[in-house]
């Protein structure tokens, strides 16, 4: 086992230092990461300012100071800011290149808008909201709205997909799995409204501009909330919530306790009008 793991650690030392890289970010801040920063043989190595595990001892800069409870878009926006941006970002920054969106909507073509756009996955299963859930959000979104509901995922959360999409029925397009990055960004850049965990769509929807509602179990919303779009997430009513745990010690109370009805009502109020909705500088 010994010489595996050295033989992978000796591969992976030569791949970071055939890149030749100009710029390392560091954005974890953990041994671990800083340790891969300095034996790319990189001469720049930023990371945050707050590393941990003695991580600030192998950059070569790091960012500006932050307070404790800063939303993780504005902490990671201090590498942008070391760089020379200037101010925060803003909803709509990112635009899906001409080609993906007709992809998007060729294959959208058959179905009715405005479109749901469901993600019901994330890497934590203590972040993952019950598909049962998602399903009646995404019947209610379409008894009340019409349309139709594009439900995505990653690949190896394709049997959630597949749960949600038998309880949705027709008015449901399952791509679980499916889509790489480039088409997520389309499809999400269409959606009139995106409902997801705290997870890569969720996030990737609010930089492209795009209405969202998330519930909110395990993580914080003051730090890893819907940038732009914070009181269009929903924390679940149990003293434990936000307590950023992976393992769950009390059986995942958080899940019944954060029902759709509730969801429903509190997003209700945050989307006015119907659809298409827009977001504050969106």
């Amino acid at each position: 086992f010994r010489r595996v793991l050295f033989r992978s650690w000796v591969r992976l030392i030569q791949k970071l230092r055939a890149g030749n890289y100009d710029l390392v970010l560091d954005m974890e801040g953990l041994l671990r990461s800083a340790i891969m920063a300095r034996v790319s043989g990189c001469k720049l190595r930023i990371g945050p300012c707050d590393g941990r595990e003695g991580s600030r001892f192998f950059y070569t800069n790091m960012t500006e100071k932050v307070e404790p409870n800063t939303h993780a878009v504005v902490r990671n926006w201090a590498f942008a800011r070391l760089l020379g941006a200037k101010s925060f970002p803003l909803p709509g920054l990112i635009k899906p290149e001409a080609e993906i969106i007709n992809d998007v909507d060729v294959l959208l073509s058959g179905y009715q808008k405005p479109f749901w756009v469901l993600a019901p996955g994330a890497r934590w299963t203590t972040k993952r909201w019950p598909v049962g859930h998602f399903a009646e959000i995404g019947n209610r979104l379409v008894k009340r709205y019409g349309g139709s509901i594009i439900v995505v995922c990653a690949p190896g959360e394709k049997e959630l997909t597949d749960a949600l999409a038998k309880q949705l029925g027709t008015s449901c397009l399952g791509l679980g799995g499916k889509t790489g990055l480039a088409l997520l960004t389309g499809l999400l850049s269409v959606a009139d409204l995106v409902v997801a965990n705290d997870s890569g769509p969720l996030h990737l929807a609010c930089a492209l501009g795009r209405p969202v509602a998330s519930p909110f179990l395990c993580t914080k919303i003051a730090l890893t909330g819907p940038y732009g779009q914070l009181e269009r997430a929903v924390a679940a009513p149990v003293a434990c919530q936000g307590s950023l745990v992976r393992k769950c010690p009390t059986n995942q109370e958080c899940m019944p306790a954060l029902t759709p009805e509730l969801f429903w009502n509190i997003i209700e109020k945050s989307l006015i009008g119907k659809p298409p909705w827009k977001v504050l500088n969106g």
